[in-house]
């Protein structure tokens, strides 16, 4: 569900891990909350090329939640947002949620 990735030729994608701590409440009363980890795997997808002559790359990207299977394109990213571009890599930082993307061309 929701805004699936055009098809793409030489895009870049990888996987990542994000931790977050998520806060339930506790059985003895609605004051009592405990904390748990949640560990949410993701599928990036970023840049490629919607013509397979590579005429113009996209700068777009998506995430595919693997747990419920949801397409989503994030509106803030933080650091420098890459220019477009084709024929890159992509990969995880140590899982923080972190992606470090190198490479390509964008002509």
């Amino acid at each position: 569900t929701g805004n699936s990735p055009p098809p793409l030729a030489m895009h870049a994608s990888t996987t990542i891990t994000k931790k977050s701590n998520d806060n339930t409440t506790g059985n003895k009363s609605s004051n009592d909350n405990t904390t748990g980890n949640r560990h949410d795997r993701f599928l990036v997808v970023h840049g490629g090329s919607r013509t397979f002559d590579l005429a113009m790359g996209t700068n777009e990207l998506y995430l595919l939640n693997l747990s419920t299977f949801e397409w989503s394109q994030p509106t803030h990213v933080t650091g420098t947002q890459p220019s477009a571009r084709y024929g890159h890599k992509m990969c995880e930082l140590e899982e923080k949620g972190e992606v470090l993307l190198f490479g390509g061309a964008d002509d």
